[in-house]
């Protein structure tokens, strides 16, 4: 009896120091539905999982066969934040390092119901455009039917109104450097959580900057295709 009130005392003071967003229910791990094209509040990552470090970097590979089945919000959450999230809120710096902390890449994040843009600072997906827009997202067939397509998009104004001496030929090396640091930390989370991935250069940046609304200054950094 003593070890029974005890187990459940441990059970007690483990569920009282986590909040809602840190501990994952058999509902938060299960495939979104996206029924509805409106904004997804994301949860917050769980940073005490994973898989060793050395583990995930020996399980590193690319994929080119996805499941058509939705990723789960968990999935969704934390692939975004380790990809371009806030990890020092207090100095809005990010999870990944950027050429004189200018953060030039804007992600966007092409889903079977809509394109949506994340906002680091509140950790949220915001809605841009409505419907299926994923054959736009890259020139492979697994492309348009994969559940997560993200887009990493540099504005180059960024870069201008930074104050910063860095000539016009260097914008998209230096955004082709933080989209690589953005891209390998959804491998590494993927090869963690059993996910798939791979990263691509080719997309239809055209059809792709005029579906957005985007101007001259904006340009496709690198694409990444994630699933099950």
């Amino acid at each position: 009896m003593k070890k029974i009130i005890l187990s459940f005392s441990i059970l007690a003071i483990v569920f009282a120091g986590c909040t809602d967003n840190q501990v994952y229910t058999p509902e938060k791990t299960t495939p979104m539905e996206l029924t509805k094209f409106e904004n997804i509040k994301l949860l917050a990552p769980n940073i005490e999982s994973g898989a060793p470090l050395m583990k995930c970097m020996q399980e590193r590979k690319s994929y080119r066969e996805f499941a058509p089945e939705n990723l789960s919000l968990k999935h969704l959450s934390e692939i975004l934040w380790v990809a371009n999230g806030i990890n020092r809120p207090e100095e809005n710096r990010r999870t990944v390092p950027a050429a004189s902390a200018i953060y030039p890449l804007d992600t966007y994040v092409f889903l079977a119901n809509g394109v949506y843009l994340y906002n680091p600072q509140e950790h949220v997906l915001e809605t841009v455009v409505e419907g299926d827009h994923r054959a736009l997202a890259g020139l492979k067939p697994f492309v348009e039917t994969a559940p997560l397509n993200i887009l990493l998009i540099a504005d180059f104004d960024k870069f201008r109104q930074s104050g910063m001496p860095i000539p016009a030929e260097m914008y998209m090396t230096l955004a082709g450097a933080d989209a690589g640091h953005c891209t390998q930390n959804v491998y590494l989370y993927c090869a963690s959580e059993g996910l798939k991935s791979v990263v691509r250069g080719g997309v239809k940046e055209k059809e792709l900057l005029e579906l957005l609304h985007l101007g001259e200054s904006h340009h496709v950094a690198l694409a990444q295709t994630v699933g099950y």
